[in-house]
């Protein structure tokens, strides 16, 4: 769930994203463990690609575009833990 969540980022998931960080304890994830689960979640041949939207399911894009929403989820739990102190 937390995949499909970071996939679709948007501002009203933001609260349940903080729930599924903290239930699968990945408070302090790097950005390459979520584009892991990202990777793992959609594990079939183009999945993410197709999730992500990238054109001709390039694996290069796709781990790109991957990496990319594993900074914004490391960055946004890192600010729940500055935010909790």
């Amino acid at each position: 769930v937390l995949a499909m969540k970071l996939v679709a980022l948007r501002r009203k998931d933001r609260p349940d994203i903080r729930l599924l960080i903290e239930h699968l304890d990945m408070a302090y994830a790097s950005a390459e463990d979520y584009a892991a689960l990202l990777e793992h979640a959609y594990s079939g041949e183009g999945a993410l690609a197709m999730a992500l939207n990238i054109p001709g399911d390039d694996p290069e894009a796709t781990r790109t575009e991957a990496l990319a929403i594993g900074r914004w989820a490391h960055d946004f739990a890192q600010s729940l833990r500055d935010r909790n102190g």
